[in-house]
C-alpha cells in the first residue's frame, strides 16, 4: 500500500466524519479496500465491511447493516454510489443521509500533519457482520485486543512468517477473507495474491493456477471451494499445476 494513498484516504475520512464514527466499506476485493480499512483505523474510525449490493436482497442487507451499525459514512467506488443514489426512494433515512466518499477523492489534498492514533486494546477495531443469508445480518464488535489475539493464534497455527505467500479469493467482508487473508499477511509481514471471488466461481482452476504461479504457501476456503475444484477441473488440467509449495490448506467447514 502506498503511504500517500493511505494518508490521503485517512485525511478524507477524518475531514468528513467524527472520531469513533462507523464507516461502511462497500468495496470489491482490491487495494482500495485495504487502504480504506487501515485509513479508518489510522484516524480512529470504525470500518464496517459489507458486500456491494446487487440484487434487491443484498440492498436490503446493506440498509439493515447501516441502521444497526449506526453508520454515518460510506466509502465506495463512484459507480456503486451512483447506483445507491438512484434507489433513493427505497432506502431508509439513515442510508440516504450517509456521507458518501469515493476512493477517487483521495487524490485531493494530502496534509503533512496527519497523526495516526494508538488504540487501546479494549477499543473497537471494526464491526463484523454475518452474511444474513437466512436471518437478518448480525454484527459483532471486534476489539483491537480480540484482533491481536486472533492474529497471534493464526500465526502460531499456520506457522506463517515474512516468507509466507498467501493466495486468496475469499471476500474481504467475511471474517475468513478479512482476518485470515488480509490482516494476517500484514501482521506477519508476508505477501498475498488476491483473486476476485466471482473469477474463482466462474473458473475454479484460477485458484490453483495462482497458487502454482506465485508459489503460494497458505490458502483455503469453505468446503464448497474444494468440492467445486473437484467437480469443475478436469484430470488432464492438473498436470499444469505445481502445488508443492502449498503448506497450509485450511478448510472453513460449516
Amino acid at each position: 500500500v502506498c503511504s500517500s494513498d493511505l494518508r490521503g484516504m485517512s485525511s478524507l475520512i477524518e475531514n468528513h466524519t467524527d472520531r469513533g464514527a462507523r464507516v461502511l466499506l462497500v468495496l470489491p476485493n482490491s487495494i482500495d479496500f485495504v487502504v480504506a480499512f487501515f485509513a479508518c483505523l489510522y484516524v480512529g474510525r470504525i470500518p464496517v465491511p459489507v458486500a456491494i449490493p446487487g440484487k434487491r436482497s443484498s440492498l436490503e442487507n446493506l440498509m439493515r447493516i447501516a441502521e444497526n451499525a449506526e453508520a454515518t459514512a460510506l466509502v465506495a467506488e463512484e459507480e456503486t454510489i451512483r447506483i445507491l443514489r438512484s434507489r433513493d426512494q427505497s432506502v431508509p433515512p439513515r442510508l440516504s443521509k450517509l456521507v458518501c466518499l469515493t476512493v477517487d477523492r483521495t487524490l485531493q489534498g494530502r496534509p503533512n500533519n496527519l497523526v495516526g492514533l494508538t488504540p487501546a486494546p479494549e477499543s473497537i477495531a471494526f464491526l463484523q457482520y454475518t452474511s444474513g443469508t437466512t436471518l437478518r445480518p448480525r454484527g459483532v464488535k471486534i476489539t483491537h485486543g480480540n484482533l491481536a489475539h486472533n492474529l497471534e493464534a493464526l500465526q502460531a497455527t499456520f506457522r506463517t512468517d515474512p516468507s509466507s505467500r498467501f493466495v486468496s479469493w475469499l471476500p474481504f467482508f467475511h471474517d475468513m477473507g478479512l482476518v485470515g487473508m488480509v490482516l494476517h499477511p500484514v501482521f506477519v509481514g508476508a505477501s498475498c495474491y488476491f483473486l476476485d471471488p466471482i473469477s474463482f466461481l466462474q473458473r475454479p482452476a484460477r485458484w490453483l493456477e495462482t497458487i502454482s504461479k506465485y508459489r503460494g504457501t497458505a490458502s483455503g476456503g469453505p468446503n464448497f471451494a474444494y468440492e467445486l475444484c473437484c467437480r469443475r477441473i478436469r484430470q488432464d488440467e492438473l498436470a499444469a499445476y505445481d502445488l508443492s509449495s502449498w503448506d497450509v490448506a485450511f478448510d472453513g467447514a460449516e
